[in-house]
């Protein structure tokens, strides 16, 4: 299909149509269709017939196509994508897209999310669309991964690509997994495991700290050489008021402690969040766990290193004045996936979850480790 949508001289799209037997055309409002004739006045200012305005409809959901029932339809993101002209036929307007423009029949132009060809982004609009069988998960993208392949000859995983690694492999979901529901086995460390929506945080400035990323396409695992380190101890669910995380560092100043708590709050869905502690209560970080409250900490959990950055200085609501986190030593951020042991073997991990910790070089000791993910 992929072929099919990319070599078309036009897609036309149905966008607000429930299904096949509602066409492409909805009656207007006569108010809608009322043109006003207005007096035509040339740029030399002399009076040159006749122009028609009519009234700009106000109701946004049914003049863009991103709000019709076809945008949430899983397969219907490849033709969004590989098309390189489509017309949308919405409730209230006609809508030209193209690889530079996209525009209503009136002539405002806006920009279109759905036609957003950073993968990350696809996969974000793409997880939480319906499909009719569960199987299709990664079927439904087929074509426009190997249309992107064509160009980029990079290797697919399950739903990523291997040179965007590990960013892509930092995703967290918006409600839980619920993998033991799934009709297809495909690895935990993949997005497509799961059966609702995910969504990827917003890491700026963050670098590898992965030595090695291999990925086994016979076995399905990623093996990944990084610093591991057990997390001593996880807390969930995350207190709503946040009023203990963090209150027994001794290093973690005011300033510190109420950045920490507006990041927090902003990232976390506190039923999916936990809190990592060690052994003497002191805050290393949060994370956002796969299955939410229906997770069991059934064995140790670990934390895998995969992006860091040094602390940056920041501004806090009560000074203007940036405030540097490198206090004594230097903190970092460390980007981490959550693992837990699949089995026997003590380099077989399954993915839980994925979290930030706040820490003075946590990982700084750690010997790298290889870590086979399933």
């Amino acid at each position: 299909m992929g072929l099919v949508y990319e070599n078309a001289c036009l897609t036309i799209a149905a966008s607000h149509a429930f299904d096949s037997s509602q066409g492409c055309f909805f009656e207007r409002s006569k108010q809608q269709n009322q043109a006003i004739e207005l007096p035509y006045i040339n740029p030399t200012g002399q009076l040159a017939g006749s122009m028609f305005a009519v009234a700009m409809q106000n109701n946004y959901a049914e003049i863009s196509p991103e709000f019709g029932p076809l945008a949430v339809r899983a397969w219907a993101t490849q033709e969004w994508l590989l098309s390189r002209r489509m017309i949308f036929y919405t409730k209230g307007s006609l809508v030209w897209s193209c690889k530079f423009i996209t525009q209503r029949e009136t002539g405002g132009s806006f920009h279109s999310t759905a036609r957003n060809p950073k993968w990350k982004f696809i996969v974000e609009k793409y997880s939480t669309r319906l499909l009719t069988n569960a199987t299709d998960r990664l079927i439904a993208l087929d074509g426009l991964r190997r249309e992107m392949q064509k160009k980029t000859k990079d290797t697919y995983c399950y739903g990523l690509w291997k040179s965007g690694l590990p960013d892509q492999l930092l995703w967290y979901c918006v409600e839980p997994a619920q993998r033991s529901f799934s009709a297809l086995d495909i690895p935990t460390w993949s997005w497509a495991s799961t059966i609702h929506g995910i969504r990827f945080p917003n890491i700026k400035k963050a670098k590898n700290v992965c030595k090695d990323i291999r990925f086994n396409k016979d076995h399905g695992t990623l093996i990944i050489r990084s610093q591991i380190k057990k997390a001593p101890k996880i807390i969930t669910p995350l207190n709503p008021n946040l009023e203990s995380f963090g209150k027994h560092d001794d290093d973690l100043t005011p300033a510190r402690y109420n950045t920490f708590m507006e990041e927090a709050r902003n990232a976390l869905q506190v039923s999916m969040a936990c809190a990592i502690y060690t052994d003497q209560a002191e805050a290393l970080g949060w994370g956002i766990l796969d299955e939410g409250e229906r997770w069991t900490p059934s064995s140790d959990v670990f934390c895998l290193a995969l992006m860091s950055r040094k602390a940056v200085p920041f501004r806090t609501k009560e000074s203007s004045e940036p405030f540097e986190r490198t206090s004594r030593i230097g903190w970092q951020e460390d980007w981490v996936m959550l693992l837990q042991r699949s089995s026997s073997s003590t380099d077989s991990y399954r993915r839980i979850g994925v979290g930030k910790a706040f820490w003075k070089s946590w990982f700084q000791d750690e010997l790298l480790q290889q870590a086979r993910i399933v």
